[in-house]
């Protein structure tokens, strides 16, 4: 993984992979996608992800794009 991405909002993420549907549903299946997938899950829980945290880490962007894909 090359590309270093910076801090964002939870929401502005999820909107970025599902721009054809509402911020709040974009994120709801951001976080499906993530507790759905138990290696990306531990990897950000590692980082001190919380639930209801809104804005993500540059290192917490990263691994959700490693696993997820770019956008």
């Amino acid at each position: 993984m090359t590309t270093k991405h910076g801090a964002m909002g939870k929401g502005e993420l999820a909107h970025l992979y599902l721009p054809h549907i509402s911020q709040r549903s974009a994120t709801n299946t951001l976080m499906q996608w993530i507790n759905g997938h138990p290696v990306l899950r531990e990897e950000l829980e590692k980082t001190g992800l919380k639930p209801r945290q809104k804005m993500l880490t540059p290192l917490q962007v990263n691994i959700i794009m490693k696993y997820l894909g770019e956008p």
